[in-house]
This record gives structure tokens, C-alpha cells and sequence, in this order.
């Protein structure tokens, strides 16, 4: 994302209270914010769900006072690495929270700096930026992570945890602790500098004036007289199989829909052990979450995508329409069954073998017509670079690199067996994206150069294009 510069940040401050400034933000912020996801329609941008007018059935946050009045806050939940909202513990709690507010600047607290000092924080709600400017504990912030604050927060026996950005319009942030049985299963969500404006002007604390102070260290931390409420639908229906724990919610995906997905994701998982049996794979039970439609899946798993599958996450769906898509339940599942036995790839092989099994379920020319295609356009992308793509993440990497990833692995498949391809996975993934040239060299003894050609002229074999098509691709 573009980052502003002082001077337009300079020029938004002066006018932030007036309607204009709001107009502009809101469309400015937009643009800005779009990801490749939402460029694809698979979920709005991050901006959609801090707009005040957005009404979300399944959460909502307010600002009220016990005389009745109220004031609606935008919101997204930080995610943890269980795939769920914090608070949930992946999707078997509800999250109903009324609790008074306390503003508590930064959410450090230590020896020498404590920004809890003087204040009852158990069972209310903690309000606090996570990158404010405050030049005079500068170290102290950099050097405290996020993790860190939030940990702290639980540990004092906090209601739940507002963070503030003061840099960024659309906080979209992850927990990113990766041991389970240490992730604190407590309300935490995010909000932007606009709704942290109105929260603190509800109590009367002019916010312009706090901020200049804390900027030069003078800051104390305030209860605030308005309270908050917090309410997320996050215990969802669950059906147990042999292989797979799904879960949904039944107000939106009905258990007659749950059926027809249950048996489509059994019969791509027999699919899969077939199509792969030379190599022995053994599939190990699942979770499998289903969400009705993209926007709901992007607030729960902050994920833009009709699909997400992590062997030790589970997968996590859009299911948009009556008849289950196999085609997309044959991809992630494939996913899933290679990481359990084998383990990742780098980016172009892991949706690669994805991309081959879906098509080899579906219509097993679908990867290598949509390369031809891009071939006869000009568009199609030199083997060297798509090793580096990341898929998913850009216009070509998303739209040229699926098809052309499942292409390639269906062409090693043939020409070099599965043996030789299963040493593509396992190890470290990172370290495999970064020396992907290397291992492909090693593993097949051709340059990424080389088994291009190759593919290309066994495609033309295939379908008999024009010869040609492949000069010119090596020309450019």
C-alpha cells in the first residue's frame, strides 16, 4: 500500500472534522487500500468494513451510555493464527461483551514506563494506539511488539482490547504467536483514527490536545464515563466425519447444504488418493470451515479467496452457491493431502499440484488451453520469473501462474514421474522460494530455461499449435 506524504497527512489533519475530509479519505482510502484480492471480486477492500454505513448481522461494536444512547463503531477482529477472531477459540464461542473503557495511550507497561499506572483495568475494555508517533519513548515502543502488549493486556484480566492505528486508515492485523495453547482467547479488534476520535470525544477528552501532549511525553491514561459493547456470532454448527470437522453457520448454510458439501469433500479426497496412490498418501482428519459469502469469510479469516487450506489450520471456504463446487474442493484438499505427507513447496509448485489435480477432476486441459492462450497473446510469462511468483498476489502471478503452475506439474508428471517430482516439497518453504532455481536444476538436471522449452514443445505436441508461437515466446 502507497504511503502518504507529510504534507498530505499535514493538509488531511487541519480539516479532519469537517465533511469534506471525510468524502476524501473515504475514496482516497479505498484506492489505496485494494489488494490483489479485491481486485479479483473476491471480497471487498479492507476499507468497506470501516464505514460506518456497513451494517454486519454476525458483529457489532458501539459506544454507549447506560441512559440509552448509543454510537456505532467500525471494526475489524485481529486474527489469530487458529484462522478465527481472537475470542472465538476457532469458532466455539460467541463473543458478548459490555464492559467500561479505559484509554491507556500505547499498552506498554515495565519497570521504567507503565502506562496501566493508576488504573483498575480488570474486566473493562483497554483502548490504545499500537504505532503512535510519541518521539520520546520511541525505543520503547519499537522494541515492544504487538504480541507483547496484547499478552500483557490478558494477563491483567482486561474485558477485551481495542487497537488503534495511528498511521494506517484499515488496520488488518494478525496475532502472529504460533504456539495454540498460548493464543489468550480474548476479544481483540482493530479501529482507525476517525471511530478512536469519537470514542475519546464521547467522554469529553479533546483528542487533538491529548496527542500533542503524549507527542511530548506528557501523558496519562483515562477512564473514559461512555462504555463499549462487542458482540461477534463466532460458535458455529459442527458435523464430525471419518475425515473432516466442519463447521458453519447453520442461520446461513443449511444442514441439507452441509450434506451435499460433506460428500463432495469425501468423494475429492477419494479422488486424490487415487489420483496420487503410486505415492502411497495417507490422508489425516481435517477442519473444514464453510462461510456463505465473501465478505464473511474476509472478516473472519482475514483471507480474500473462494478458498485457504493449511494442513495444520484446516480449510476454509466460500460456498456461494447450492451445488458445492468439487472442483474447488479437489484443489484445497490436494493442498492439504501434500503438506500432511510430504510438506510445502514454494508458491508455484504448492498450487501447481493443486491446479493439476483440480484439473484432472474437472477437464484435464483446462491449465494447458488457458497457456496456449497466453501464449497466442503474447502474455504468457518466461518459466524463470513465474518460479518467483507468488501466487495470488498479483494480477499475472493470480491470473497466469494458476493455470501455467498446473500446466508445468502436469508436464513433469508426465515426462519425469511423481518420484522425482515429490523432492520438490518438504523442508523449508521460504528457503525453497528463495533457491527455487537451484532445486528445480538439481532435482531434473535441466536450467528453469531448458524445461521450459521442453513444455512448450510437449504442449505443441499436444495440441498441435503453430511452432512458432514458442519462437517468439523465447524472443522477447
Amino acid at each position: 500500500m502507497k504511503t502518504k506524504s507529510n504534507d498530505c497527512r499535514i493538509a488531511e489533519f487541519t480539516k479532519k472534522y469537517t465533511y469534506l475530509r471525510g468524502l476524501y479519505a473515504s475514496i482516497l482510502f479505498m484506492i489505496l487500500s485494494i489488494l490483489p484480492g479485491e481486485l479479483y471480486g473476491q471480497g471487498p477492500g479492507k476499507a468497506y468494513y470501516y464505514y460506518s454505513e456497513v451494517e454486519l448481522p454476525w458483529a457489532s461494536c458501539n459506544i454507549y451510555f447506560d441512559g440509552g444512547s448509543q454510537m456505532k463503531i467500525p471494526f475489524l477482529p485481529v486474527i489469530c493464527y487458529k484462522m478465527a477472531p481472537m475470542g472465538t477459540d476457532k469458532y466455539s464461542r460467541d463473543i458478548n461483551v459490555s464492559a467500561p473503557v479505559v484509554f491507556i495511550g500505547n499498552g506498554i507497561s515495565g519497570e521504567d514506563y507503565d502506562c496501566y499506572k493508576d488504573q483498575d483495568v480488570k474486566d473493562k475494555f483497554v483502548l490504545f494506539f499500537y504505532d503512535f508517533p510519541d518521539t520520546v519513548h520511541a525505543d520503547l515502543e519499537a522494541g515492544t511488539s504487538l504480541v507483547e502488549r496484547i499478552d500483557d493486556a490478558f494477563q491483567k484480566h482486561v474485558a477485551g482490547i481495542v487497537l488503534i492505528s495511528w498511521e494506517d486508515p484499515n488496520p488488518f492485523l494478525v496475532y502472529d504467536k504460533l504456539d495454540f495453547d498460548s493464543i489468550p482467547e480474548i476479544p481483540v479488534i482493530t479501529i482507525n483514527m476517525q471511530a478512536a476520535e469519537k470514542i475519546l470525544m464521547s467522554s469529553r477528552i479533546k483528542p487533538d490536545e491529548m496527542f500533542e501532549k503524549w507527542k511530548k511525553g506528557e501523558f496519562t491514561s483515562r477512564a473514559l464515563i461512555s462504555k463499549m459493547s462487542l458482540k461477534m456470532e463466532g460458535d458455529f454448527d459442527r458435523i464430525e466425519t471419518n475425515d473432516f470437522e466442519f463447521c458453519f453457520r447453520g442461520d446461513y448454510i443449511s444442514r441439507d447444504e452441509m450434506e451435499e458439501i460433506i460428500k463432495v469433500n469425501q468423494e475429492s479426497v477419494d479422488f486424490i488418493l487415487e489420483l496420487f496412490k503410486e505415492a502411497g498418501l495417507e490422508w489425516k482428519k481435517i477442519f473444514s470451515c464453510y462461510f456463505r459469502d465473501y465478505d464473511v469469510k474476509l472478516f473472519y479469516t482475514h483471507h480474500w479467496g473462494r478458498g485457504l487450506s493449511s494442513a495444520r489450520l484446516g480449510n476454509f471456504y466460500v460456498h456461494d452457491r447450492e451445488i458445492p463446487d468439487y472442483g474447488l474442493a479437489v484443489h484445497e484438499n490436494t493442498h492439504t493431502l501434500i503438506y500432511q505427507n510430504w510438506g510445502g513447496s514454494e508458491s508455484f509448485f504448492d498450487e501447481g499440484i493443486a491446479k493439476y489435480a483440480e484439473a484432472m477432476a474437472e477437464n484435464k486441459d483446462q491449465n494447458h488451453k488457458k497457456v496456449i492462450q497466453f501464449l497466442e497473446e503474447g502474455e504468457l510469462v518466461h518459466l524463470d520469473e513465474m518460479l518467483d511468483f507468488n501466487i495470488g498476489s498479483g494480477d499475472k502471478p493470480t491470473r497466469i501462474g494458476y493455470p501455467a503452475s498446473g500446466s508445468f506439474i502436469q508436464f513433469l508428471l508426465e515426462s519425469y514421474g511423481l518420484s522425482k517430482l515429490r523432492n520438490m516439497y518438504g523442508g523449508n518453504p521460504d528457503e525453497k522460494q528463495k533457491n527455487i532455481h537451484y532445486f528445480l536444476e538439481d532435482i531434473f538436471n535441466k536450467t528453469p530455461v531448458q524445461l521450459e522449452e521442453e513444455w512448450l514443445k510437449w504442449l505443441q505436441k499436444k495440441f498441435g499449435f503453430d511452432k512458432q508461437l514458442i519462437t517468439e515466446h523465447f524472443r522477447k
